[in-house]
């Protein structure tokens, strides 16, 4: 094979990078992060959501809407509730190895016999200007 071949492999073309592009920047809202997280363990209703965030129903509610809209969250409505779960195994899957790599707490129990131990901690760029 040749090399231009394999690194055209290996790249991410336009059209992909929009579609990722478009999710990291839906999940980029903490609440939304935090939110999407939650239903790793299965569905929940927005009710509970709402109690765990500790923000208000329309807070929750708007960060609902946007995210079944890009097609992270599916939505089924039973009696008079709603509940959410993530509609696209992909974003399960990435979020797992997210908190799998990031969270202090510790990975999920399906995603700890894969747990890479020598990764560095994010550290946020400083804020200080220079002088």
């Amino acid at each position: 094979m040749k090399r231009a071949e394999t690194v055209a492999k290996k790249l991410i073309v336009p059209s992909e990078a929009l579609v990722i592009s478009d999710l990291l920047g839906v999940l980029q809202h903490p609440i939304r992060l935090m939110m999407v997280c939650e239903l790793l363990d299965g569905e929940v209703c927005a009710g509970d959501l709402t109690d765990r965030f500790g923000t208000t129903k329309g807070n929750i509610s708007q960060h609902l809407t946007l995210l079944l809209q890009h097609g992270i969250l599916e939505r089924e409505s039973r009696a008079t509730k709603n509940f959410y779960r993530i509609a696209d195994p992909r974003v399960a899957l990435l979020l797992r190895v997210l908190k799998e790599n990031f969270c202090p707490h510790g990975p999920t129990p399906s995603t700890k016999a894969n747990s890479v131990k020598s990764r560095p901690a994010v550290k946020p760029k400083s804020t200080k200007p220079k002088e």
